[in-house]
Formats: C-alpha cells, sequence, structure tokens
C-alpha cells in the first residue's frame, strides 16, 4: 500500500510548461487529431516519441507551413526563444531534434523567436517546406518547435515533391489531359451535445506548480452540422485552490474548431482563471489554463460517444435508461449473489 501511495504522488509532481497550438497540422502529443498540443517539457515532441502516433500531414514541397507554441503562465525570462527543427527518415525518437544533436537538424535558415515574454497566446514559426529527401523514407519528417531547454511539440509530414514526374508515355497513344489534386471537403460535424464531468484528480493534468484540480461539468447543446453551440461550465468550490475556488456557474459559446475538425473550441473564465476548451466528437474534453498566473491545473476527460452524447440524439436518454436499468438490476443480482 505504501509503495501504492509513494507512486501516486511521484507521477504529479511533474510540471508542464510548453505546447503547440492546432493550426490546421495534427501535432504529435495531442489527445485528438483536431486539438492542441499537451503542455509539456519532455522533450521536442512533448513525451510523444513514436513517429506519426497521432496521425501524419500530407504536404507538398514549396508550401509554407506554420507552427504556433505557447508557455502557459509564469514562465518570463530574456533566455526564452523558440526555434523550428526538422529530421527526415521517419525518426524513431526525437533525440535529432535536439539542440545538441548531431548531426544538426535542419532549422530553415529561420532565427529564433524572442519569447521572453512567455505569451500564452503563442509565437508564430513558418518555413517552406523542402523536396522530399534522398534515401528510404526521405519524405517522412518531423518537425519541432522548441525553446532553448529543449521544450517543444513537433508534427508528423509526408512530403510529396512540388513537381510531380508525369507518367511515362506511348508512342502513338494520345496525350492525357492534365488532371487536378483532390480537394479536401469538409468533414461532417455531428451533434455534440453532451454533459461532461470533471472528477478532480481523476480528470487533472498537473501542468502548473502546486495547481488545484478542477471538479464540475461542462453541459452542451449542439446541433449537427451548426458550427456554433452554446454550453454551461459549472465549478464545483474548491478549498485546496489558493486562492480559494468558489462555486459559479458561467455560460459560454462553442464554435467549429475547422472544417478538417470534428470539434468545437472556446474560452471560459472563472476565479480569475482563464481556460481553452475543446470538445470533440470521440467524447474528448480539453480544458488548457492560459492565465498569466495560473493556480488551477488543466483537464481531460475522455469518454464513449454515447456517454456524451456526441452524434446520436437519442445517446444521453438511452444511456440513462442503462443506468437506471443497471441499478434496478444490482440489488437483484447481490440477493441471487447471497443465496
Amino acid at each position: 500500500m505504501l509503495t501504492c501511495v509513494l507512486l501516486a504522488v511521484l507521477t504529479t509532481v511533474t510540471h508542464a510548461h510548453v505546447r503547440l497550438l492546432y493550426q490546421d497540422l495534427t501535432i504529435r502529443n495531442a489527445a485528438s487529431e483536431g486539438a492542441s498540443g499537451k503542455f509539456s517539457t519532455n522533450g521536442p515532441c512533448g513525451g510523444a516519441k513514436t513517429w506519426a502516433q497521432n496521425g501524419v500531414n500530407a504536404v507538398k514541397a514549396g508550401s509554407t507551413l506554420t507552427l504556433k507554441i505557447a508557455y502557459n503562465g509564469g514562465h518570463k525570462s530574456p533566455d526564452n526563444a523558440f526555434k523550428l527543427a526538422m529530421v527526415c527518415g521517419k525518426p524513431g525518437d526525437d533525440s535529432g531534434l535536439r539542440h545538441n544533436a548531431d548531426p544538426k537538424p535542419n532549422d530553415f535558415g529561420v532565427a529564433p523567436v524572442d519569447a521572453s515574454d512567455s505569451s500564452t497566446a503563442g509565437y508564430d514559426l513558418s518555413f517552406v517546406v523542402p523536396e522530399p529527401g534522398a534515401g528510404a523514407d526521405g519524405n517522412l519528417c518531423t518537425v519541432a518547435a522548441l525553446d532553448q531547454r529543449n521544450w517543444g511539440g513537433c508534427v508528423d509530414l509526408d512530403i510529396s515533391p512540388s513537381v510531380q514526374a508525369p507518367p511515362p508515355t506511348v508512342p502513338g497513344a494520345p496525350a492525357l489531359a492534365p488532371t487536378s489534386p483532390p480537394t479536401a471537403g469538409i468533414v461532417v460535424l455531428p451533434s455534440l451535445t453532451g454533459t461532461y464531468a470533471l472528477n478532480g484528480n481523476e480528470t487533472c493534468d498537473s501542468d502548473s506548480p502546486n495547481c488545484c484540480c478542477l471538479s464540475g461539468s461542462l453541459a452542451v447543446e449542439h446541433q449537427a452540422s451548426a458550427d456554433e453551440a452554446s454550453a454551461t461550465f459549472t465549478v464545483l468550490a474548491n478549498t485546496e485552490c489558493t486562492p480559494m475556488l468558489a462555486s459559479e456557474k458561467v455560460d459560454m459559446k462553442l464554435t467549429r474548431i475547422s472544417d478538417k475538425v470534428k470539434g468545437l473550441k472556446g474560452q471560459v473564465s472563472f476565479g480569475n482563471q482563464n481556460f481553452e476548451v475543446g470538445v470533440f466528437d470521440e467524447g474528448l474534453l480539453t480544458m488548457a489554463n492560459i492565465a498569466d498566473a495560473p493556480f488551477v491545473c488543466s483537464a481531460e476527460v475522455t469518454m464513449s460517444s454515447l456517454i456524451a452524447g456526441g452524434g446520436d440524439e437519442g445517446a444521453n436518454t438511452a444511456t440513462e435508461a442503462r443506468i437506471a436499468t443497471g441499478a434496478l438490476l444490482l440489488p437483484l443480482l447481490a440477493a441471487l449473489l447471497a443465496y
């Protein structure tokens, strides 16, 4: 029992500090394909060391991409600066992206960006995608934005050449008409109606020193295909917070993240804390504290789509019915076992 307690304590003492913000590129350490990355200090990819573990971004050489990276509050320092780093060949870990890597990663010739003010809104680092590299998997690359301590986040790219080689011609055959590459359509957004419960330590992400955990719920009202939704966030009082967090109900609006993403985003403020909120169709709620002086931890809730009510207007009712049925059957089962 003592060992279990010690392990539980040890898992809560690491505090995270930087994250990539979603900019139409899937982020490796994000909880969903359309979510911003998690706050982390665990290397250039925020602790996610497996290539493409959250998907791959298909991009074309010659296109301009932008990574946006941010601190959470309270990290102002004249030493803060973010830079870009890229390695190719489907790298198996993040070692080639670090400042002390040999050979040095490709920085695209982009100068480091001053981040001394520790902005929670983020810093933009833009670069032109190079041609695919030679050799096996030379087109499979990882690009990271990282600070002077190798704290960062990364995206995985599958790079296609800027000029596609024409197909071989057959003498006497008619010339083929040029074709345009297929365009990505708008992803249909299902209903994300549902109530997401925050259960203190169970859903807490300790990403600020001595932060306290949130308890409460987010109730979302959303029609399928709608680009906006209304929501109410209920905060439960927490005397362990310094200063104390009082009970409060806050109405908020959510808007669609992107045509590519089945998700909504918004911001909510309470107790002098500001949170970026994301709701996704896989039954995921993310809450990142972006306050200048955070004392409440970020949070993440994952549940089945039936519990969240995503995509199926009868989902919540069906779930409640199953819960009620289970409540009736449990005493009967207990009696049978006792008999």
